[in-house]
């Protein structure tokens, strides 16, 4: 609930100041990071394009949303237009973890576990641990879907992950596990 209000503040907080990169970038991390709700986020994020058109974490936000939703077409426009803002190695990390999404949704899960396998061995080299976490944390969810491994096996492994990041525990990452759980479950059921 209080995630569902932070999403909600957020937007009010995108129209009062829709030139905010931070009002757009949060309000949309909440959106499909943490609630799941990607149709929301990628609301968000076309609003803030409007006004900041080349700024990398809106566009990671979209392309994600978009892959999330299996809109992989409109998904590889912003991917693309991604890959020019890119600025710094933390980007970088996201670039590659976003690009490893894309393969996997896309029918390339060797080409994609190299891209997050990248952007985990990148992340561990800046000690960015919580984007440790959520990179490791989405390449299983992607292998689940791929079918590398079933769904048990893959919460097994997310909790053991978890644990080993006792540095980034925090109810942001308990939710971020309980949406990845929920998302798998739907999309076995859908597949």
């Amino acid at each position: 609930k209080e995630y569902q209000k932070s999403m909600e503040e957020g937007f009010n907080w995108v129209i009062d100041q829709p030139f905010s990169k931070r009002a757009v970038a949060f309000a949309s991390y909440v959106a499909c990071g943490i609630i799941g709700n990607y149709d929301h986020a990628v609301d968000i994020c076309k609003f803030g394009l409007r006004t900041n058109p080349n700024t990398f974490l809106i566009l990671n936000n979209l392309t994600y949303s978009l892959a999330c939703n299996n809109q992989l077409t409109e998904a590889v426009k912003y991917f693309d237009k991604m890959g020019t803002c890119v600025d710094s190695d933390l980007d970088r990390v996201v670039y590659h973890a976003t690009d490893g999404l894309l393969d996997y949704r896309s029918g390339k899960p060797q080409s994609g576990r190299e891209k997050y396998e990248k952007s985990i061995e990148l992340a561990q080299k800046l000690k960015e641990e919580s984007v440790v976490l959520k990179a490791k944390m989405n390449f299983i969810r992607e292998q689940c879907f791929a079918g590398e491994i079933d769904e048990e096996t893959a919460m097994r492994t997310i909790t053991t992950i978890y644990k080993e990041h006792k540095a980034v525990n925090s109810d942001e990452m308990k939710l971020v596990i309980k949406k990845i759980e929920e998302n798998m479950k739907i999309d076995n059921k859908i597949r």
